[in-house]
């Protein structure tokens, strides 16, 4: 449970700050290339991809085996398992076994960004209502884990990288944007939603946050996370 505390503890403040706007490091070099290149043992990234694109009415246990072999190419359980303190920015690796990241640990979703190249969203943990995920950037014979700068409790942009997210949206990454969608309780009338740019080469930075705190009632209306106060913005 404790990367989707460390998800949800985001979500429990919603102080605007006049923080000045992230900057991202450079990408790393890619951690993983096809057979072209020094890949380990030999790992054909766009194999992977080609039979993953046929998979999305396969039977989770097929989807899992097929997101466990993508980490012999490029090590998204390293991303899954490390997090980054949002009260003290350091950066901690807890490694754990596949069983207990929930059922859909290991599972993925594709979303096509252009010929050869595409985000992977690959579970690395999931709970009752929602999970945290690594994103993974194929592009030709390289795939890159994507980073962006972890948040502390009241959404400001930390110097440490996160590789871990919660819920994204992958349906503009063509166009240069993820959001992500943290929720603070099951009903998802709280939590933070953050909207990234995308470098084009695995690196992402923060534009805006978005929170609303979890009241003691259950609000008649809620409002779309869209709507919520913007608590950290780059623009």
């Amino acid at each position: 449970m404790r990367l989707l505390s460390l998800l949800l503890a985001l979500g429990l403040s919603a102080c605007a700050s006049d923080a000045p706007a992230d900057t991202p490091e450079p990408a790393p070099a890619p951690v993983a290339a096809g057979p072209e290149a020094d890949a380990p043992n030999g790992f054909d990234v766009q194999a992977w991809l080609a039979q993953a694109r046929t998979m999305e009415t396969a039977e989770l246990d097929a989807r899992r085996a097929h997101g466990n072999a993508l980490a012999e190419g490029v090590d998204w359980k390293r991303a899954c398992d490390t997090y980054v303190d949002p009260a003290t920015g350091q950066e901690t690796y807890d490694p754990i076994a596949d069983e207990d990241g929930g059922i859909a640990r290991g599972d993925f979703e594709v979303a096509e960004v252009g010929p050869g190249e595409a985000v992977v969203a690959v579970v690395c943990y999931f709970g009752a209502y929602q999970g945290s995920h690594a994103l993974v950037w194929i592009d030709g014979p390289d795939a890159r884990i994507l980073s962006a700068p972890a948040l502390d409790a009241d959404g400001q942009p930390l110097a440490a990288r996160e590789r871990q997210f919660s819920t994204p949206d992958l349906s503009r990454f063509a166009d240069g944007v993820v959001e992500t969608f943290g929720k603070g309780r099951g009903m998802g009338d709280c939590g933070t939603l953050v909207r990234y740019a995308h470098d084009g080469r695995g690196a992402l930075a923060v534009r805006e946050v978005r929170q609303r705190e979890c009241g003691d009632t259950i609000p008649d209306e809620i409002p779309p996370p869209g709507e919520w106060p913007v608590v950290f913005s780059s623009q």
